[in-house]
This record gives C-alpha cells, structure tokens and sequence, in this order.
C-alpha cells in the first residue's frame, strides 16, 4: 500500500507473508529433482538449483495469510474476501494478484548452498517468474482452493444489540452499554460496508445532549411521554424481529388536522434523521402513495 507521501508500507498481514517468504529458506524436496522454497518451484541442474516456476499450494498459503478467502453465498456459490480484524469486504481477483504482487516487490536475492546444492534466484529473475506466470494462477480454478471463511455475521439477538462504527463495536443490552474492539469478536464478522460511516465515543451522561433535548421538547418536558419515546427508539433500533411481536412506531401531530391540511415544524423528520443515523431508513413519500386496494400499494 502507499501512504500519502507515496512511500510504500506494508500490513499488518502483508509483513507476516513477507516474513514467510524472504526467513532463512529451508528447501521443501517435491521429487528426485525439485525443491520449493516460499511460493516458488526450483529444478535440480548439476550442483546447481534454477528458480522454475510458481509453487500453487505455497501462493495459496501466501495469499490466505495475507487475509484473503472465498466465503459461500446462501446459492452456495462464492465470493472472494478480504478479512482484517473481523471486518470483512469482497474483494476481485485483481485486487489479490495487486496483494500478492505487493510482496514479490519486496523480493531479495536468494543463495545459499543445502545439502550440496546452491540455490540462487535473483530478485528479478523471481519477479519475472511471477509475472509470466500471473495469467494462469489468478482465476477461479486457482484461488477456488482458498480457505472458506465461514464465520457467522454478527447480528442483533433478541437481548442484545449492535452499534458497529468505524472504531468500535457497542453492545447494547438491558444491563448497559459495553464497548467492543473488532479484534476481540470471538467466531463472527461484521461486513465492512454495513458499519455506521464514522466513530464513536459513548458518554454514558448523554442527558444534555442535542438529540435527548429534542426528545424533551417535542414530549414536553413530560416523563411518561419521554419514556414512551426512548422505548420506540429503542424498538427501531434493535434490528432483531419477531415475526409474532411486530409492531409498528407511529409519529403524529399532537394537534390532528385534515387530510389536506399537512402539519410541518413538530420534529417527526428530525426523530426520522436521528434514527437513520444509527440504521438504514427507506423513505416512502406519503404524498405520492396511490391506494389502489386495501392491500395494494404503489409508491
């Protein structure tokens, strides 16, 4: 990856694959006349040993350490991803062969001598191998041998509900609000492109705050209808259903008018922001909605 200022630097991921292929290389005998080391084939030629070609289950290992795998779709077929820290997002072929083409950058000369042998390959002479070799190993029937990923999604539970931001995951339950890292998910994953678009510091005295004094005003100052209100939040913002239990969250005028006397100004678009920037909201423009039956809607 490239920094801002353009100068390369490496993963987390990236320096343990790194690491793998350029350690103190203990040869792997395939045959009476082959070798591995790392991701790459070497032929036996006299005393001497010649890089030959691309090791598959070696690039395989390479490329699941670098936290790439296929994960299987309920149509049971596959979608290639990339994990960090439980976070999880679909990545293309291209952008596991750019992965792995990061690391054979970083290629150093390779010579030393085993059992009689000498190996010896330099860094160029393992970029070009890579390189010829790039279109007939990033495809499907290559990188299908992947590891599945197989860890469940993390979801909302009937006791228990999740905020996850870019910093943090927040565990919502009647005893409280606990704060969670990524890293610390035990057997499940969060999808990258559903986390809540910035971070977030929990302050436990949130009473003062814009949103908990818009509450206020729009219930009056009144307890029971401050109550009532924090409850509906918190129903919309729990995003476990029961299909028995559903109930729906209404938001009216406290003075009713007639049908085509719209009322403005009372915060139920407000209350409508302030959940959608927790969860997902569709809006369904009432003025366009044209009732055809009881039971058909067109919007």
């Amino acid at each position: 990856m490239k920094g801002d200022n353009g100068n390369t630097f490496l993963t987390k991921d990236q320096h343990k694959a790194l690491n793998m292929v350029q350690k103190s290389p203990i040869p792997i005998k395939l045959g009476s006349n082959q070798y591995v080391i790392g991701i790459y084939r070497y032929l036996v030629k006299r005393e001497s040993v010649a890089i030959e070609g691309i090791y598959r289950e070696g690039l395989i290992e390479l490329i699941n350490s670098l936290g790439y795998f296929k994960r299987y779709q309920p149509d049971n077929s596959y979608q290639y991803i990339y994990e960090e820290n439980n976070i999880i997002e679909i990545v293309s072929i291209a952008q596991i062969r750019d992965a792995v083409n990061e690391i054979v950058q970083q290629s150093k000369e390779i010579k030393f001598e085993y059992k009689g042998l000498v190996f010896e390959a330099t860094a160029n002479m393992q970029k070009d191998i890579f390189l010829r070799n790039s279109p007939s190993i990033f495809n499907d029937s290559i990188l299908g041998h992947l590891s599945n990923h197989s860890a469940p999604i993390l979801h909302d539970t009937e006791t228990e509900a999740f905020f996850a931001f870019k910093n943090c995951i927040y565990k919502v339950t009647q005893n409280g609000i606990e704060k969670q890292e990524y890293s610390s998910l035990h057997n499940v994953c969060v999808w990258k492109d559903h986390l809540i678009k910035r971070s977030c510091d929990y302050v436990s005295d949130f009473y003062d705050a814009q949103f908990a004094e818009f509450v206020s005003n729009v219930s009056n100052s009144e307890h029971d209808r401050i109550s009532a209100f924090f409850s509906a939040i918190g129903y919309l913002l729990h995003n476990y259903s029961n299909p028995t239990t559903s109930r729906a969250v209404i938001a009216y005028d406290e003075q009713l008018t007639g049908k085509n006397e719209p009322s403005g100004g009372s915060g139920k678009g407000l209350f409508n922001q302030g959940i959608n920037q927790l969860r997902n909201v569709t809006t369904i423009d009432g003025k366009k909605l044209t009732i055809r039956t009881n039971f058909h809607t067109n919007w």
